[in-house]
């Protein structure tokens, strides 16, 4: 089991590195597709996005069925 502080280090840096990389983006970028990518960066970040989604979910899922409980949330934030 990796530690919560641990992961909790590691949401930081990725966040922070999301961050700048998008605070670098201007819209024209955002509708650019790299060079032999087929994609667009904006179809890219929300694919990601929808990637992480998928693993929370798996991750809900796991929780279920290791404690019969499903996790507790109000609105969009996690209540632990």
């Amino acid at each position: 089991m990796i530690p919560r502080k641990k992961l909790e280090e590691y949401m930081d840096h990725v966040k922070e590195k999301i961050s700048k990389y998008l605070s670098g983006l201007s819209d024209e970028e955002l509708s650019e597709k790299p060079e032999n990518c087929p994609y667009t960066r904006l179809q890219m970040i929300l694919a990601q996005f929808r990637h992480s989604m998928f693993h929370c979910g798996m991750s809900e899922l796991a929780t279920y069925d290791s404690t019969d409980e499903w996790l507790k949330y109000i609105g969009i934030a996690y209540i632990p």
